[in-house]
């Protein structure tokens, strides 16, 4: 399962939690789904991407990606066909933790835990790195009990959750724009309905000034009926950004 799978069954999750039963993965792509046979349903991972104090985030992303991959091959291959994906993110607080101390609680942490089961699991290390193991899953490929699915470093000022949401919501929406157009898709059904999976906030509870801000931002719908936002740790937990219904 590659992280886009993952986020698309999380996406599926919530279609079901609002009552809906005829869920089909199309012969064409886009889009992800289509729903009752008449909305087409693309979904796409909200992360944070930029650059902070000038230095860009991927560089830092990678060497931590790096040292994440060497610990976790060292727990060897996958129990009965199933693979723990492992998401992990940093606050960006140069210098990133030392790569010796950053491996070595990585490894104690994994360690000291059992995969969960049924829910998403949250560990917090000292030098300030949080891991997120999602339930085994089965994954013929997969070669080792572990697999890095997603890194993410970013800012951890106190406003900062808000400003990197109205950033990013709109380039997530132009970019599936550009990919649906791209395949002259969009006249193949009446209805489109954008899915982001929320590796940002996790879709936390806003106040209603806070989402009206946020729908202020996104002027750019284009095709788009409908633009939801979904916990990955709880699809049922989303709010509507866009819905013209």
């Amino acid at each position: 399962m590659t992280r886009g799978n993952w986020d698309e069954s999380r996406a599926k999750l919530w279609l079901e939690s609002q009552g809906h039963t005829d869920i089909r993965r199309p012969c064409d792509d886009p889009p992800d789904y289509v729903v009752e046979g008449r909305y087409a349903v693309e979904v796409r991972r909200l992360n944070r991407m930029g650059e902070d104090w000038g230095k860009p985030l991927e560089s830092w992303e990678k060497a931590l990606e790096k040292t994440l991959q060497k610990v976790l091959a060292g727990f060897g291959p996958p129990t009965e066909g199933k693979v723990v994906y492992v998401d992990y993110d940093y606050p960006y607080r140069p210098p990133p933790p030392a790569q010796k101390e950053f491996e070595r609680e990585a490894r104690e942490a994994l360690e000291s835990v059992e995969p969960p089961v049924n829910s998403l699991l949250k560990l917090k290390l000292e030098c300030g790195v949080r891991l997120l193991l999602s339930p085994p899953v089965p994954a013929k490929s997969a070669t080792t009990k572990y697999m890095v699915n997603d890194v993410s470093v970013a800012t951890a000022d106190s406003g900062w959750v808000l400003s990197e949401l109205r950033e990013h919501i709109p380039r997530c929406i132009k970019e599936k724009s550009r990919r649906v157009r791209g395949k002259d898709r969009v006249h193949c059904y009446s209805e489109w309905w954008l899915v982001l999976v929320d590796h940002i906030e996790y879709a936390g509870q806003l106040e209603e000034s806070e989402l009206e801000d946020l729908r202020e931002a996104v002027q750019f719908k284009d095709f788009w009926k409908r633009v939801v936002i979904i916990s990955p740790e709880n699809p049922e937990q989303f709010y509507d950004l866009v819905a013209e219904r």
